[in-house]
């Protein structure tokens, strides 16, 4: 099987160099987050003012879709594939768990569906994929 070498990029960071400078600035975001709510500078979601919250909403989510745009044009084709493959399945798995949790609610089989255990569950769909695709 004839391998191909994929192009570097013109300008920025290498294909190689993207997961760890996406690492890198999440973790350097993660911390720069912690550190204004622990000194009170980033009020918690129920201080905030309506005008506030949206302007937060907005920037986080321009901010990780920038990112993420940034990340996946310089992956190459075997992370491109585990990362597509892992969203499809995370999104797969939320879309499932809220259908069947929110009609187990319904019959009064389970509590109100929680949208952060939703979240949470299909990341961790998403990781196990990402993982088993990115390194079998």
């Amino acid at each position: 099987m004839m391998e191909h070498k994929m192009a570097e990029p013109k300008t920025g960071v290498p294909r190689n160099q993207a997961m760890k400078a996406m690492t890198l600035a999440s973790l350097g975001l993660l911390a720069i987050l912690v550190l204004a709510r622990v000194t009170g500078i980033l009020p918690i979601a129920s201080d905030m003012s309506p005008i506030g919250a949206i302007a937060f909403c907005t920037a986080m989510s321009l901010a990780i879709l920038g990112s993420f745009g940034w990340y996946l044009r310089r992956t190459d084709e075997h992370d491109l594939h585990a990362n597509l493959w892992s969203m499809v399945w995370a999104w797969i798995s939320g879309a499932l768990i809220t259908i069947d949790w929110s009609i187990l609610h319904i019959a009064k089989a389970a509590p109100r569906p929680d949208a952060m255990a939703i979240l949470l569950v299909s990341t961790a769909v998403a990781a196990v994929i990402w993982l088993w695709l990115r390194f079998r």
